[in-house]
């Protein structure tokens, strides 16, 4: 589903040719890691193996193109009918603090539906981002750390 172009500040300018998309299938690997490296995401993104097996067991993706190059993108699992997961959350530091990261949330919450629940682990640090884009903390939440 192709949605409106987006407009971004970057570098003081007004980007007027990034385009934002949710998908249900991404496998670019290769932008994918360089993008988890130039936003910090800790993400495998030297096992390409890995992130490859991450994309393709996934089905709810937003991208944001600058050109040819992802520059944003937002990865999670969804049932499309009850809950969802945004795994993912993933902005070029040259676009960062211009309000990608809301529009890819705001896609991403579009393109699962209203009446489906976005479950959210949040990076260091990223928790006020969170609670500034509509998500509620809640205390009943549990995790199991991966092994590797």
């Amino acid at each position: 589903m192709r949605l409106t172009p987006a407009y971004v500040v970057s570098n003081g300018e007004l980007t007027r040719d990034l385009r934002v998309e949710w998908r249900e299938k991404f496998d670019d690997v290769d932008q994918v890691c360089g993008l988890y490296v130039r936003s910090g995401l800790l993400r495998p993104h030297h096992d390409p193996a890995r992130v490859r097996k991450i994309l393709s067991n996934s089905n709810a993706f937003v991208t944001a193109f600058a050109a040819k190059e992802l520059v944003g993108f937002a990865r999670g699992l969804s049932d499309q009918a009850h809950i969802s997961y945004l795994a993912d959350l993933a902005v070029d530091p040259l676009f960062q603090r211009a309000g990608l990261g809301r529009l890819l949330v705001q896609h991403f919450l579009a393109g699962v539906g209203d009446e489906v629940s976005v479950v959210v682990h949040a990076a260091t640090g990223a928790s006020g981002f969170y609670t500034k884009v509509g998500f509620e903390l809640w205390e009943n939440v549990f995790r199991r750390t991966r092994l590797l």
